[in-house]
Formats: C-alpha cells, sequence, structure tokens
C-alpha cells in the first residue's frame, strides 16, 4: 500500500490514474480463502441446519455473481505478465454462488422446505428503515448507477422478514433476489422489510 501510494506522483506525470486500488496485492490469511469459507464453510451451515431439522434457511450473498469478471473475483489472484492467465485463490462471488446452488439441490432434494437467498448490494452502516427497498433478481440492479448500495440494518430487516413471510398462508418459498434501497419520496413513509418482500414475491 505505502509503494502504491509513493508511485503517485509518477503515474500522474505519465497521465495515468493516480490511485489504481485493483493494482493492490492481497493475500487471503491462511485457510480463510473464497473456496474454504464462502463455499465450503457455507455448505457446512447448510448441512448443518439440516441435520438439526431445520426446514427454512436465510443465506445472504452479494450482488454481482452473474459477472464473473467482476472485480470482487479478482482480489486474491495474480496475473501472469507474461500470457496474462489468472491464478491464485479469488472467484469470492463465484464460490458463494456456488455455495447457493447447493442450498437449491438440497430443496430440491426434500432436505429444505424453504429458503431465501439474498443479494444486497453495496452495504453502508446507516440506520434502518429510512429508505425504500428496491428488490429485482440477475444483477438487474447494477444497471442504476445511482441505487446500488443498501445499509446493514436494512439488510437483517430483510433477512427478518423472509423468515416471517415464509410462515404465512402461501406457504414455504423458495426464491433468490438482489436488494439495495433508494430515498423516499417526499412526504411518503418507507415500507417495511416484510411489505417491501410481499410485494415483490406478488410480482414475480
Amino acid at each position: 500500500l505505502v509503494k502504491a501510494f509513493l508511485k503517485i506522483p509518477i503515474n500522474l506525470i505519465r497521465g495515468k490514474k493516480a490511485f489504481d486500488f485493483r493494482s493492490l496485492r492481497f493475500d487471503w490469511k491462511q485457510n480463510q480463502y473464497p473456496e474454504l469459507v464462502d463455499y465450503q464453510g457455507q455448505k457446512a451451515q447448510i448441512d448443518l441446519a439440516i441435520s438439526m431439522g431445520m426446514k427454512q434457511v436465510v443465506i445472504v450473498g452479494s450482488m454481482g455473481g452473474t459477472d464473473p469478471s467482476n472485480f470482487l473475483n479478482m482480489i486474491g489472484k495474480r496475473q501472469n505478465k507474461k500470457d496474462g492467465t489468472m491464478s491464485g485463490n479469488g472467484d469470492i462471488l463465484l464460490w458463494k454462488r456456488k455455495a447457493e446452488v447447493y442450498l437449491t439441490e438440497q430443496a430440491a432434494a426434500g432436505k429444505i422446505e424453504a429458503y431465501t437467498i439474498i443479494h444486497p448490494g453495496g452495504l453502508k452502516d446507516e440506520e434502518g428503515g429510512q429508505n425504500q427497498y428496491v428488490l429485482d433478481v440477475d444483477d438487474a440492479l447494477m444497471q442504476d448507477k445511482e441505487n446500488r448500495s443498501i445499509a446493514r440494518a436494512d439488510v437483517a430487516n430483510l433477512c427478518v422478514a423472509a423468515l416471517r413471510v415464509n410462515a404465512g398462508e402461501q406457504g414455504p418459498i423458495r426464491v433468490a433476489l438482489d436488494a439495495v434501497t433508494k430515498s423516499v419520496p417526499e412526504g411518503e413513509m418507507a415500507p417495511s422489510a416484510e411489505d417491501a418482500l410481499q410485494t415483490f414475491l406478488q410480482e414475480n
């Protein structure tokens, strides 16, 4: 990081970006890389839930999983300067999605009755319940350049809402969705997480 900052004046002289975050070298701690944590670890949690007889699972993943070239997948990787190939322990979003696929497979096999997979946008440390939920699928929300984040508290509220909605009259729900928030129009109140989820399920 220090070396990267020291190169800023040289980069500016050469007409390059002052600081390229993607050029930073990052190494996962031993036995903490995505395949072990985000796939094997999540898979173990799902198996534990099944062994305990739990019928409903809520998982929080991340938006961007439909794009293998997403910059988050590059974290922990190295590029070979000779041929441009990538190596190393990266692909965090891809491993997260692989764990989600495992969950859906367990549901299809009758081992889990209901599941909700939530893919939030960029996480913010803000008070929850102040903004309006925007829910969609397949990273469609990535196209919105203005509203691509959500408060951690709002994600937590959405998880609780998923548990409540799944206990409703419509029976077990199996759904994966993306979530961000946007400002509430003046004079209106922000719908609750449960109301937002119910509306999404009715429309999709």
